[in-house]
């Protein structure tokens, strides 16, 4: 456990190129996201926003449309956090 948790990580110096593919991408609507929170497990570790699942489920309503708004934004924009990029799995 402690040699795969301490190896050193070359994920940075890797490359990936990857073709470009244009397509039409519909907007989140607030149903999807509404069954996607209903979805997500409470408990879990946090992610880089440090915000617990327990959050997003009390804020109800409020995160729905923030989250919503959120996504769509991303999707019009076509930029993501540079903090969604990075991701730590054990």
């Amino acid at each position: 456990y402690d040699e795969e948790v301490n190896k050193e990580n070359d994920r940075e110096s890797r490359v990936v190129e990857a073709n470009s593919v244009e397509q039409e991408v519909e907007s989140i609507n607030k149903g999807e996201v509404r069954r996607a929170l209903k979805r997500m497990k409470r408990g879990k570790a946090v992610g880089p926003d440090d915000i617990p699942v327990e959050v997003w489920k009390c804020l109800g309503e409020m995160a729905v449309e923030f989250l919503t708004r959120l996504f769509n934004n991303i999707l019009e924009s076509e930029r993501m956090p540079e903090e969604w990029r990075r991701s730590e799995h054990l």
